[in-house]
């Protein structure tokens, strides 16, 4: 009989935390021990296990089952400068940076050499030990096993909860060190999981692009028969009586841990709803289960509130942790048995209440439904009153309880252990016999691998720089002739690397759909020191550099450590080594190539050239562009011949030949670049347009010449808009418009200073900005014509897109341009502002001419494409591979610091101290120092506010952040409204709505038309500029006050709708805090808001005068006693109001100038409570302080609601109007306040 070795992961069982995870792990120890093919060595962390607890294991596992062929032999790297740089592997494959080259390492020849030698000198006692599989219940294989092994893992999965709702979770799990990232991010072939339901193998084959269906199977969990049965009478009451449960009483009965994601907070509302509506005074709640984590706040804050209603209400009964031998007595006992969970892994607890003969009622989502089958009843997790209901079904009718009963009996028998440890059993079995042939293996190794520097898509910033990288590295991708290793070079923060590992997969899907790629980062060590260390000089007469200070200070550890593990740690230069060391090919979009590229040999260096732009018009641009940056060590490369290069015209060969020094005609070919024909054709029904046209405020009937490009001196744009004026006034052509697309936040001042000046000339010119790629096919393919009158082109992108969606081009016949276009356009001298007009005119009048040259443009755009150029390239590559003979570095060269290199550290930096240098951690200023003020905040008696001269100069310094609008729902819709006495300072709030964390989707400012007759040009230009960050001006009816939110509610029905007010200064965590506070019930349709008044009511529950509030005190636990104030910020979820909200007409009859008070009513009547922020903002920041402190003229709603006591008869007429609501405010009055 064939017998496999298996290390059986121990650590959880013998640690003895009695939990779930620990039951499972304890069946899936029992599978193994059962099969007579298994041979199990136990592995126990060391971290984790004391051994005692191993001894005592190892003694019940003997005992347990004598015959079973173990092992308890295993050892662990504990100590050793090896040891700890594998701990240190294992804690950096949790994070993304570790993801991106720690797989690769795993992968490659590196672990071949330190798998031999740790077994030859570091860990002798592993030289004769074999196995062919990790099984754990947990963890992934440490990471010396890892090395010297490298067979099967087995690993079970529970759940992605944490990954899918981190924001439900406990604060300490999302650490990076956890198991949940370690399994995320080993992407390994030999890794196989077992899943507890199909949800859970769903939900990380969506998180895990790199897992694959076969790699995860679904093993569904059972309930233990022997302590999970129905129970006699007998043990039911001794159990009632450990409890204090009253003898014949009734109750229904809920399990689980005080967890956001557990609904707790749901359902006991629901149950008070429940006895308060039928006046049940007999029927218990019986809530167990404890804290799962007792550093959670917010599950201390589910705790507080609990314990709170416990008090209040006698029928609740919070039983806290319960032993697993009272469970069934408790299941056995209860009426029913209630799960509101949002997101479970399984729901064992279902499955044991059915065994127990209980009936259950639990929610409609995630494993839930697995579980229960058809019998148990199924609900939606927000219908409070569908759970109301069958609370009351249940306690009604018996019949129905035992039915539901008899079902879930007959479902829990579809579940057992025995059927579980079967299928671990055969499913280990059956992978170990699949191994793939060496001959596979080799196939993977055959292409070549090409380094791609994707340092320019990880700025991010779009120009065709951007659009030439993103396109050759697709169709690279796509040709399966190499495999590709992505490398960046961020300047010198965090952020970047989190940019290269989060968010570039997400603007560009094609990489997350390829895992085999590979990600390097290379930042120095010492550039994180700069991060990681605050040195601060105390003595302010001492005036020194700290790079000084940190120099000095570090001088002793050069004698000792070489100076490459100063600048990269070793587990830098594993990384690093192994990164190039396999390497064939290294092409750049953009640079030549530096530092480690040009040391390691057998590389063939590619790098894409573009253009000579500040050599060719040396006039047009500062010395330093010509002198410094990637177009000096382009010409500079040439000499070095290390190089080959890619030219995107003749042209641009051209001018490399005639300005880089030692250049050759046959070290650069001629590769154009193409045109995503996913992108730009022809394109755009009536209604698209109609729609671009109304945003960017062209009329509809209206016809436009488009230009696109950036605001730089050589594309002499001003001449095309001088030319287009004059021959506006040469002839009348009413509906004639001009559009400039493109980036005008960069570019020359001087243009754009110039172009501002003639535009506020003439409203026949439009400037878009920045153009998304939806937008820019419907502006080529229906404007009438395209003019690019540029001075100098490398190649002239956007002529070819303009060509490729059948647009008509005017363009210079300079440079490239005559390359691109040949016959296909009209060519003019950029010079000759005559022979510019005199083409335009001829493409305005002559529509039969612009049909002819479209299709000529058509046909010639043919000729190019993004897959040409990258088979050219590719094949240059690959036929330059087939003649050079690669000769690799076979040799790893590492200098490996000593292992205790930190203490060092900071020994020598002691040394600086009497000098006042202080060694602070970066994170312990972050909590003991006190929150940075704005500096322009100022006080004017006793109210926060801006001093206007300070905030303009912190505007120029720090400008507004773009908005761009996301697909899908719902979006979250900025909206407020404003008047003509606030136009002069309202650039200020809405400068602070542009500077938030959070981004919104949209930000819209309502105007109304009748006070503002000449819409836009009765605004200020400050508030126009801010449309180019997208600030969308809607015009409407004026409605007041009403009109910042009755428009939004609308037009945006399905969306989350954030009010702000117009004369308030926001901080920018303003809108990140409304956020946070959603996401973490979301779904949920509570009013969440920074400010809030508590509404006083008398005996009858009639309010108080509003002086007699308790203003800016609104309690946290959601109440429809506290009132929205708009000023503060409020967050309105879908359907949160009810919907005669819209009733404009009785609104402004009985709140005319109290919109907050109406929009307060329609959320009672929609019984959606009002959450005030824990943290939020109560202390508001004034743009206009006189206002508040009323010592303007102006007539404010404050003046008439608050001082002339306008919000009592607004609120006594909607009380009177709708009488209900004084019963929810008087109720609320008596049980939560």
């Amino acid at each position: 009989m064939k017998h496999h070795t298996l290390i059986f992961d121990a650590t959880l069982i013998a640690s003895g935390y009695h939990s779930g995870i620990y039951f499972v792990a304890y069946q899936m120890m029992l599978a193994l021990l059962k099969e007579e093919k298994f041979r199990i060595h136990f592995y126990f962390d060391p971290k984790r296990v004391k051994p005692e607890q191993k001894q005592e294991l190892a003694g019940t596992i003997q005992a347990m089952a004598p015959k079973a062929k173990v092992q308890f032999d295993i050892p662990a790297v504990e100590f050793s400068v090896w040891g700890n740089l594998l701990q240190e592997l294992s804690k950096r494959v949790a994070t993304r940076q570790g993801k991106t080259f720690l797989t690769e390492i795993f992968q490659r020849s590196l672990r071949k050499t330190i798998s031999s030698l740790l077994k030859k000198g570091i860990l002798p006692e592993y030289k004769d030990f074999t196995a062919d599989a990790w099984v754990s219940p947990v963890f992934i294989p440490p990471p010396e096993l890892n090395y010297i092994f490298r067979k099967k893992n087995f690993i079970f999965l529970y759940d992605a909860i944490p990954v899918l709702f981190p924001e439900l979770h406990a604060l300490e799990w999302k650490q990076p060190t956890w198991w949940y990232a370690r399994i995320l991010n080993n992407s390994s072939e030999n890794n196989f999981y077992f899943a507890i339901s199909k949800t859970t193998a769903s939900s990380f084959l969506q998180k895990c692009p790199w897992l694959k269906a076969n790699q995860i199977t679904t093993v569904p969990l059972a309930a233990d028969p022997q302590k999970f049965h129905i129970c006699d009478t007998d043990t039911i009451e001794k159990i009632r009586k450990k409890y204090n449960i009253p003898p014949n009483s009734r109750y229904m009965f809920s399990l689980a841990t005080l967890e956001e994601r557990k609904n707790l907070l749901f359902i006991v509302e629901t149950y008070l709803d429940f006895i308060r509506e039928y006046k049940v005074t007999d029927f218990y709640f019986l809530l167990a289960g404890g804290l799962y984590s007792s550093n959670d706040p917010r599950q201390k804050q589910i705790y507080n509130t609990l314990m709170e209603y416990s008090k209040q209400y006698s029928t609740i009964r919070l039983l806290g942790y319960v032993p697993d031998e009272d469970l069934a007595p408790l299941y056995s006992g209860a009426d029913f048995f209630v799960y509101p969970s949002l997101f479970e892994g399984f729901g064992l607890p279902i499955l044991e209440a059915m065994q127990c003969g209980t009936a259950v009622i639990t929610n409609n989502c995630s494993s839930l439904p697995e579980v229960a089958g058809d019998a148990a009843v199924l609900l939606s997790s927000g219908d409070r009153n569908a759970w109301k209901e069958q609370i009351h079904k249940f306690y009604t009718s018996s019949k129905e309880r035992e039915a539901y009963a008899a079902k879930g009996l007959s479902r829990a028998k579809e579940f057992s252990w025995e059927r579980f440890h079967s299928q671990i059993s055969d499913i280990i079995l059956t992978t170990l016999k699949h191994t793939p042939s060496k001959s596979a293996k080799s196939q993977r190794h055959q292409r070549p691998t090409m380094i791609f520097n994707a340092t320019i898509l990880a700025e991010g910033f779009h120009s065709g720089l951007y659009n030439t990288a993103k396109n050759l590295l697709q169709e690279f991708i796509k040709s399966k002739k190499f495999k590709i290793k992505l490398l960046f070079y961020p300047s010198n923060t965090w952020q970047q690397i989190q940019s290269v590992n989060r968010i570039l997969p997400k603007k560009l899907p094609f990489l997350a759909q390829n895992p085999e790629i590979f990600c390097y980062t290379m930042l120095p060590r010492y550039q994180r020191w700069e991060a990681w260390l605050n040195i601060k000089i105390s003595n302010g007469s001492q005036k020194k550099n700290w790079k000084y200070l940190a120099a000095h200070a570090l001088r002793p550890l050069r004698k000792l450590i070489h100076y490459q593990t100063i600048r990269y740690s070793a587990l830098e230069q594993l990384a690093r080594e192994n990164f190039y060391r396999d390497c064939d090919v290294f092409f750049d979009p953009l640079f030549t190539a530096r530092g480690r590229i040009l040391e390691t040999p057998g590389i063939l260096r590619y790098t894409f050239l573009h253009d000579t732009i500040p050599h060719t018009l040396p006039h047009l641009f500062p010395d330093e562009k010509r002198t410094r940056g990637w177009y000096a060590a382009n010409l500079a490369s040439f000499s070095e011949k290390k190089h080959y290069y890619f030219s995107c015209s003749e042209s641009t060969k051209k001018d490399f030949l005639k300005f880089a020094k030692g250049s050759e005609e046959n070290q650069i070919m001629v590769v154009p670049h193409g045109v995503d024909r996913t992108v730009f054709h022809p394109t755009g029904t009536s209604g698209e347009i109609r729609h671009l046209k109304e945003k960017y405020h062209i009329p509809v009937n209206a016809r436009f010449i488009f230009s696109l490009c950036s605001l730089e001196k050589h594309k002499n744009l001003i001449q095309v808009v001088r030319t287009f004026l004059e021959i506006l006034q040469e002839r009348n052509i009413p509906d004639l418009y001009l559009v400039l697309g493109g980036g005008i936040a960069t570019g020359n001042q001087e243009v754009r200073n110039e172009l501002e000046k003639i535009r506020r000339k003439s409203n026949r010119i439009i400037i878009t900005g920045y153009l998304s790629e939806k937008e820019l096919p419907l502006f080529y393919s229906h404007a009438d014509f395209f003019v690019f009158d540029s001075l100098y082109e490398g190649f002239g992108l956007p002529v070819l897109e303009a060509m490729q969606c059948g647009c008509p081009v005017i363009a210079s016949n300079t440079s490239s341009l005559p390359e691109i276009t040949h016959d296909s356009a009209i060519l003019v001298d950029p010079h000759s502002q005559e022979q510019l007009k005199q083409a335009m005119k001829r493409f305005i009048s002559d529509p039969g001419l612009r049909q002819q040259y479209k299709a000529h443009a058509l046909a010639r755009s043919s000729f190019f494409s993004w897959k040409r150029s990258s088979d050219l390239i590719l094949q240059k590559i690959s036929n330059d591979l087939a003649q050079k003979p690669i000769s690799r570095t076979e040799m790893v060269q590492i200098s490996l610091p000593p292992p205790l290199w930190k203490k060092i550290i900071f020994k020598s930096l002691e040394m600086l101290l009497p000098y006042g240098l202080h060694l602070l951690n970066e994170r312990r200023i972050a909590r003991k120092q006190p929150k940075k003020k704005y500096p322009f905040i100022e006080n004017k008696r006793g109210l926060h506010a801006v001093n206007k001269k300070n905030l303009d100069q912190y505007m120029v310094e720090h400008p507004p952040r773009h908005i761009h609008c996301r697909s899908g729902h719902p979006r979250w819709i900025l909206s407020l409204t404003s008047y003509p006495q606030r136009m002069n300072d309202i650039h200020y709030a809405l400068y602070s709505l542009l500077r938030q964390t959070q981004k919104p989707d949209k930000l819209i400012l309502w105007l109304g038309e009748d006070k503002f007759p000449h819409q836009e040009q009765d605004l200020p230009q400050n508030v126009l500029e801010l449309k180019k960050y997208g600030l969308e001006i809607c015009w409407r009816k004026d409605l007041k006050s009403y009109t910042k939110l009755f428009y939004a509610l609308r037009e945006y029905p399905e969306d989350i709708i954030i009010t702000a007010d117009d004369d308030i200064f926001y901080p920018n965590d303003w809108l990140s805090r409304l956020a946070h506070a959603y996401q973490e019930n979301p779904g949920s349709s509570e009013i969440i808001a920074h400010r809030t008044h508590l509404i006083q009511v008398d005996s009858n529950g009639t309010p108080l005068s509003y002086r007699n509030w308790l203003k800016e005190t609104g309690t946290t636990v959601p109440s429809f006693r506290n009132f929205i104030t708009g000023v503060g910020g409020v967050l309105y979820p879908p359907h949160s109001l009810h919907p005669d909200v819209m009733d404009m007409e009785m609104a402004l009859k009985l709140a005319p100038y109290a919109d907050d008070i109406w929009f307060y009513a329609m959320a009672l009547r929609r019984h959606t409570r009002i959450h005030t922020l824990k943290d939020g903002y109560s202390q508001l920041i004034f743009i206009n302080p006189e206002r508040e402190l009323r010592q303007t003229e102006e007539t404010t709603l404050a003046k008439q609601n608050v001082a002339g006591n306008g919000n009592d008869g607004q609120m006594r007429a909607v009380m009177e109007a709708y009488p209900e609501l004084r019963n929810l405010i008087f109720e609320n009055n008596t049980t939560l306040i």
